[in-house]
């Protein structure tokens, strides 16, 4: 499990031993004064071993960590985003060869990096490739997918000035065509953006989270995800909302078009993380809700009438990031959350049942955690 620490310039590294705890970690320095601020984990070397990309925002750059067989990571190196205020970063094959690649969103720029960087295969990657989105447009994320039957990766940006979502077609090798872009409404301040095939046609769709204009039917839309809640062979969407206590789930007919969203409320107006998965193993999906006003973490368990019953979970405070997996092997799902303030991360296990048990707390010293993936590493 990785924890990056923004004040402090450094990513901890958290290794499980397969039972009810984390009891091993390492710290590596990203710089003095790098503020890193996203990370992305895949295999930049072909060695079968994880390793780490972080994104120093105030540097701008970007450091790969290389993972060893005992599962810590020493080696770095480091390669130049120029003035590119780097906010998201995602670890993808963008030339169809096998082989991992990076793509950014850069803030200050107005554009996206997406040859940022792309892999040889062996630890080393080409110079960053830059792309405009246009002046202003401020892109916050930027997702991978095939959009037009290709087979080839091509990019979708959440671009919040511009008020759209911009796509750049993969045109071979790592090459990406101009920006099209979609509307999504005046005023609308894309903010995230997710892919699912919507309406069974076997080609990939896109959903966005608008921030003001309530284009997805729910209040102030901050994080969105996808999933089957209802079990009709239908991808539906859930939007946490900041700034009103409920979230927002749409059914979806199968056809690209939904229902009226349904609200469920919750005791908290900023429901900033979301996580989807079957806590429960009752082949139902469930939600998991990061609240960082209320420092809970909200549970909706899926029902065949939806979701009518909620738990709460207290947690550190301001909980900024969550992601749920399978920590200890024991094959049921736990919940891990970042709380920036502080200076931890939380750790529920599951039961074999809806319960979780008392949170472990994982001691993060004078960080400040922003970032938690939860990718496990065990140690035997």
């Amino acid at each position: 499990m990785f924890a990056l620490g923004y004040a402090a310039d450094n990513i901890a590294v958290y290794y499980g031993y397969g039972t009810n705890s984390s009891t091993h970690s390492l710290t590596y320095s990203t710089g003095s004064g790098s503020e890193s601020c996203m990370i992305a984990v895949g295999h930049f070397n072909n060695d079968n071993r994880l390793d780490i990309a972080v994104v120093n925002f105030d540097a701008n750059d970007i450091i790969v960590l290389f993972g060893y067989e005992n599962g810590s990571s020493a080696n770095q190196t480091a390669f130049s985003i120029e003035s590119s205020r780097v906010v998201w970063i995602q670890a993808t094959d963008l030339k169809n060869d096998s082989i991992t690649d990076l793509a950014t969103a850069n803030y200050a720029t107005r554009s996206v990096s997406v040859s940022a960087i792309l892999g040889y295969g062996n630890g080393t990657f080409s110079n960053p490739s830059t792309y405009s989105t246009r002046f202003d447009s401020f892109p916050f994320m930027v997702v991978s997918g095939d959009f037009n039957g290709d087979k080839r990766m091509d990019l979708a940006i959440a671009n919040f000035d511009t008020n759209n979502a911009g796509i750049m077609l993969e045109n071979g090798k790592g090459i990406f065509g101009t920006q099209k872009q979609l509307s999504t409404g005046s005023n609308s301040y894309s903010y995230s953006i997710a892919l699912s095939d919507l309406n069974n046609d076997f080609i990939l769709d896109i959903v966005v989270a608008n921030y003001e204009n309530k284009s997805i039917g729910v209040a102030s839309p901050y994080s969105i995800g996808i999933g089957g809640f209802n079990k009709d062979n239908s991808m539906d969407v859930i939007a946490t909302n900041n700034g009103s206590s409920n979230v927002g789930i749409l059914l979806g007919y199968g056809n690209g078009s939904f229902a009226s969203s349904i609200m469920y409320l919750t005791e908290s107006s900023s429901s900033i993380s979301i996580a989807i998965c079957d806590l429960n193993k009752d082949n139902r999906l469930d939600i998991v809700l990061i609240n960082n006003d209320t420092n809970r973490i909200d549970i909706l368990l899926g029902y065949d009438e939806g979701f009518p019953m909620q738990t709460e979970y207290a947690i550190g405070s301001d909980p900024n990031c969550g992601v749920v997996r399978d920590f200890n092997n024991d094959t049921v799902v736990d919940i891990a959350t970042t709380n920036q303030y502080s200076n931890a991360i939380s750790i529920f296990l599951g039961y074999r049942t809806d319960l979780f048990q008392q949170k472990l707390t994982l001691s993060l010293a004078k960080l400040l955690p922003l970032v938690l993936l939860g990718t496990l590493i065990t140690i035997e």
